[in-house]
């Protein structure tokens, strides 16, 4: 993984939807699960605003771009984690939309990559948790009501977003991959605003007012 973000971070490999998704979840492989990826799910809202409840601890499994076939159809989503008992599909964004051939069930085409997730995997109570990551800064809205509104009404509260900015920083001891990913996100704009440098000086001006 250092050598990809390496190969990244000198304009050798050009960053893609897929190596952001391998890039950043191969690092969180890489530290303790409640110093990384549980602290960060835990930042993902649903539209009522309600946090993803993660367990503290315990075990976690990631899946890159499984094929899943059910009865209702067949999908790819670009992650599915597996912890506390529930399996969560994770879809990716990143400079581009979500597109709608990617998965197909007897209905036909959806909308989009989350109506047609959420049409194949709704009937499974181990899959209800969908999860969607991009670098937006604020929760996109219209692109979640509208895959709850065509795939199924009644999982509005199971489909959650959280934004890539929000993941760091990470403290770790061993954080030399951790500095690796910072220099990554900083290349590809994601690091959040944190408001503008003030100096403080150690002795402050002494500003007074005479009438």
């Amino acid at each position: 993984m250092m050598s990809m973000l390496d190969a990244i971070l000198k304009n050798k490999v050009k960053s893609t939807e897929d190596i952001l998704t391998s890039c950043v979840f191969n690092t969180l492989e890489t530290i303790p699960w409640d110093v990384g990826l549980i602290p960060w799910f835990q930042k993902a809202k649903n539209l009522a605003l309600e946090s993803l409840e993660v367990p503290e601890s315990g075990e976690i499994s990631i899946h890159y771009w499984p094929n899943e076939k059910l009865d209702t159809g067949r999908c790819q989503p670009d992650l599915i984690i597996e912890l506390a008992g529930n399996r969560i599909i994770v879809e990716v964004k990143w400079n581009a939309p979500l597109s709608d051939y990617e998965v197909e069930t007897d209905e036909g085409q959806g909308s989009n990559q989350l109506t047609q997730q959420r049409a194949i995997f709704g009937a499974d109570e181990k899959l209800k948790i969908q999860l969607l990551i991009t670098p937006d800064s604020v929760m996109p809205r219209k692109v979640m009501e509208d895959a709850i509104t065509t795939a199924n009404p009644g999982l509005k509260d199971d489909l959650y977003w959280v934004s890539f900015r929000t993941l760091l920083p990470v403290t770790h001891p061993d954080n030399k991959i951790l500095d690796k990913l910072t220099e990554y996100f900083d290349h590809i704009g994601f690091l959040s605003f944190t408001g503008f440098y003030i100096p403080k000086h150690k002795c402050a001006p002494d500003w007074t007012f005479t009438s």
